[in-house]
């Protein structure tokens, strides 16, 4: 499985190269103070982002992040609690209408303070382990003929299947219509990533893809089916 960087055109292979990557993003990003440390923004362009921070204990993080065209209307219900994870990352547990709950990781947390529960409009990036695509709904049929079969808009948070005592993760299982697909190039690395906006149930997500999952496989294109498992980064809309 690639790692998450690697969606959207960023090498990183160890400690060394993460050090290097969070030493650029403190020189190049923009520094915004909280109450709990420091955020680095590093808009690389393309929509690739780079979260860095630095917590008042100096303990650091990197996270990545994808800013594009997404739209999903969701109740941020609470904020998710974990002692082993960075004090400035955010997770939060959100409810989409009275489909389906699902948990997303937010790299800017503590720049909001919401009052749960809240509705709000989330831009979710989502950052693919495997993806699948097919043609039409018809090749998607065809092909899926084990059960149970999903319609073609689906949305599995499989992040909240866990067992007793672990938190829940940022993960699902999704499938939907692509509305818009290219092939992006990180301005920075110079590195090739694809994007594509895909319309499921709940909203509209942008799908981020290392070039090895696509390479081999049917193109991205508009109005193809994508199905997949991806980790959720998700920044509250202004």
């Amino acid at each position: 499985m690639a790692n998450h960087f690697e969606a959207i055109g960023i090498e990183v292979n160890s400690m060394e190269d993460m050090e290097e990557l969070y030493s650029q993003c403190l020189e190049h990003g923009t520094e915004i103070d909280t109450e709990f440390g420091k955020y680095f923004f590093w808009d690389m362009g393309n929509g690739a982002e780079l979260w860095g921070q630095l917590d008042t204990d100096n303990n650091a993080g990197l996270n990545p992040n994808f800013s594009g065209n997404s739209s999903f209307n969701a109740v941020l219900e609470h904020e998710i609690k974990d002692e082993e994870r960075p004090v400035m990352d955010g997770c939060l547990y959100c409810q989409s209408g009275d489909v389906f709950p699902f948990v997303v990781d937010v790299p800017d947390m503590k720049i909001w303070k919401p009052e749960f529960p809240e509705t709000r409009s989330l831009r979710i990036s989502a950052f693919a382990h495997n993806v699948e695509i097919y043609e039409s709904e018809e090749d998607y049929d065809k092909k899926n003929i084990k059960e149970p079969k999903f319609a073609t808009e689906h949305f599995i948070p499989t992040g909240l299947f866990t067992d007793e005592g672990q938190t829940a993760t940022a993960h699902a299982m999704f499938g939907g219509t692509i509305k818009t697909a290219e092939k992006k190039t990180n301005p920075v690395t110079g590195l090739e990533f694809y994007h594509a906006l895909v319309k499921t149930l709940g909203g509209e997500i942008d799908v981020v893809i290392p070039p090895e999952l696509i390479e081999g496989s049917t193109e991205l294109r508009k109005d193809y089916i994508l199905t997949g498992h991806f980790w959720l980064s998700a920044r509250i809309s202004d």
